[in-house]
């Protein structure tokens, strides 16, 4: 903010210090006239008489804790017919309607333009601007120098709502074509085709102070929030077939053929392909080996269409043109950093990343719309059904392995990424998206450009296991356990064929955005009794921790947020049936009362870090109590 030095809430030392290194920055060409400083005697120097930008870093807690208050509101219907054609087959017609809002009350912010404001003043009464509604704010002093009456004036609330809407027209046909039946089997091709028609809009109104550029007027949210409107619509066309092979032959159960094919149309992204096949064998009746390859494929959402290109924040671990980073500055980094916008005299002295967040710059690039992303996945596994004349009932067990490698995966470029990528890998389209005010990252104007695109790659691959069981206790009634894992084996991605490839199983940070544990399971315990039944949920996540970046090692990051223990949540319900027709259910989620990790505000990318932890991975509300009717008629 451009403040007079003659602000009365400077102090003497203060003051001082900010003329000593005003003064070594015009000797140094970074504190300039007519720029940041404004030499309102022309003697020269700065002194007390003129006015100088001035970058705040204080947390303006006196206006009470920063929160975000979300009401949702969500409702769906579904109506159709279903029926016979004969013959043994079978039709399905229906229509789908849904809408989703939400309102977002902002508070507890700070307001930038009443900032600006009072800051602009050389009393403890009055503004310059004459407004006689302005207080002076200070920011010079510790905590409770900022008054009620100063919060009041520059305290500021912003609302937004959100509105998203989405219809699905569909038709399908089923049957038996016994026609088609191979001499080695004992029943026809099992066939389902039909054709769909999917439309989703979305709409996003921010209030004035959400829109304000470039970073609303919500000191310390990071960027503004512009008006999204737009959708997309779909028309497929779709089949599936299962073909037996061989039935009731020595050594084969049975062997079955499994094929799929759609063909999808989305306005404005393009057409695509996508299809399955595989083979399901049974040996005996209660094994059977399975092996599926596909090809999947997701068109970019309303989002990733028409977002508007706005200031935001995100993570990064270090500027490598900054002070932090002097001591290996050479003459090659050097020319990279000044062909990004810096002066010489700026290389190795700008300031150090603040709270481990540079600006960024998001939205969707209308010169270049993302493409639909496609995946291929591969999978094999065993199913046994055993069956057992003791108390065990319904034995499952299932063991798969997938592969999947999405290409074209619509996403950003991580902040650390493009840093690394200019400074460190000399790419010229990363260093083209590099903006520098002052030589720094985090001025207004300056940042990042993080617009979606298409990235070369992502790959998950690991095994998942799923057991369940049941036991009869007499009259006591039934108990049933199931438990479903999942091993992450890789989970690796890479941006661009000019950047590295990133493994994040197990990892969080400014590439890997939030935790990724290898292992996670989900075992649930339940009994029933008549119309009474109970069940515990046990929620397990393995740990993580910081993953490596050859450039900005973790020692960056405060030791006690480089890795997260193991975290295990139990979830308690019960359920009674009253009649036939009502349902009552009640719920406590995190029985525990486990509170969530905290880590720094540089743990990981701003998206994923909220409130000093992960909430899209951990239980961020401590223990939810829920309870429910459900009603048939």
């Amino acid at each position: 903010f451009t403040t007079p030095l003659a602000n009365p809430y400077i102090g003497a030392a203060a003051l001082q210090t900010i003329l000593n290194a005003a003064n070594g920055g015009r000797t140094a060409g970074t504190v300039v006239n007519g720029g940041n400083w404004n030499d309102v005697n022309n003697n020269g120097v700065v002194d007390v008489a003129d006015t100088l930008e001035i970058s705040y870093r204080r947390r303006t807690v006196e206006l009470g804790e920063r929160s975000t208050t979300y009401d949702n509101k969500a409702w769906q219907f579904l109506t159709g017919i279903r029926g016979e054609l004969g013959a043994g087959w079978d039709y399905d017609l229906s229509y789908q309607r849904g809408e989703a809002t939400r309102s977002n009350v902002n508070a507890g912010y700070t307001n930038v333009a009443n900032i600006a404001n009072a800051l602009d003043a050389v009393s403890k009464t009055d503004c310059n601007n004459g407004d006689s509604t302005c207080v002076p704010i200070n920011l010079f002093g510790g905590f409770g120098s900022i008054t009620p009456e100063m919060a009041a004036y520059s305290g500021a609330t912003a609302i937004e709502k959100q509105v998203y809407s989405q219809s699905i027209v569909s038709a399908s046909v089923s049957g038996l074509l016994e026609q088609a039946k191979l001499p080695t089997a004992d029943s026809g091709l099992a066939l389902s085709f039909g054709a769909e028609y999917r439309e989703e809009e979305a709409e996003t109104v921010p209030d004035e102070c959400l829109k304000l550029a470039p970073a609303s007027c919500l000191g310390g949210a990071g960027g503004n929030t512009l008006p999204i409107k737009g959708g997309f619509d779909v028309k497929e066309f779709f089949a599936e077939a299962i073909l037996p092979l061989v039935d009731d032959r020595p050594g084969i159960h049975s062997l079955d053929l499994e094929l799929g094919y759609r063909f999808a149309d989305y306005n404005p992204s393009g057409s695509n392909r996508t299809w399955k096949y595989g083979l399901n064998y049974k040996p005996v009746d209660t094994l059977m080996f399975r092996a599926m390859k596909q090809r999947a494929a997701r068109a970019p959402n309303v989002g990733e269409l028409a977002a508007p290109q706005v200031t935001n924040l995100d993570n990064a671990n270090l500027d490598p043109c900054s002070i932090d980073n002097a001591a290996n500055i050479d003459a090659t980094l050097r020319a990279r950093c000044i062909a990004t916008g810096m002066t010489a005299a700026q290389v190795g002295t700008v300031e150090n990343l603040v709270s481990g967040q540079v600006n960024i710059f998001t939205g969707t690039d209308l010169v270049n719309l993302p493409k639909p992303e496609s995946a291929d996945t591969t999978t094999l596994g065993v199913v046994w059904t055993p069956q057992f004349d003791g108390v065990m009932r319904n034995i499952f067990l299932s063991v798969d392995y997938y592969d999947i490698k999405i290409d074209d995966y619509i996403g950003t470029f991580g902040s650390q990424e493009t840093l690394d990528g200019c400074y460190t890998g000399d790419v010229q389209s990363l260093c083209n998206a590099i903006q520098r005010v002052s030589g720094t990252l985090t001025l207004p104007g300056s940042g990042i450009q993080e617009f979606t695109t298409n990235l070369k790659f992502l790959k998950a691959e690991g095994l998942e296991v799923d057991f369940s069981f049941g036991v009869d206790i007499g009259n006591a009634g039934r108990l049933n356990f199931r438990t479903n894992l999942n091993h992450y084996l890789t989970q690796e991605s890479q941006s661009s064929d000019l950047t590295a490839v990133i493994d994040c199983a197990g990892f969080y940070g400014t590439f890997c955005t939030g935790p990724l544990p290898k292992t996670r399971w989900l075992q649930r315990f339940s009994w029933d009794k008549g119309p009474f039944g109970v069940s515990l949920l046990w929620r397990h996540l393995g740990s993580a921790a910081i993953q490596p970046d050859q450039y900005a090692p973790p020692n960056d990051v405060f030791p006690q947020f480089r890795s997260i223990d193991a975290y295990n949540y139990f979830d308690l319900s019960a359920s009674y049936d009253v009649t036939d027709n009502i349902k009552v259910r009640a719920s406590m989620n995190n029985v525990t009362d486990k509170d969530p990790p905290i880590v720094g505000n540089e743990a990981a990318d701003t998206r994923s870090n909220s409130g000093n932890t992960f909430p899209g991975v951990y239980d961020t509300l401590g223990r939810v109590y829920a309870i429910g009717v459900n009603v048939k008629f």
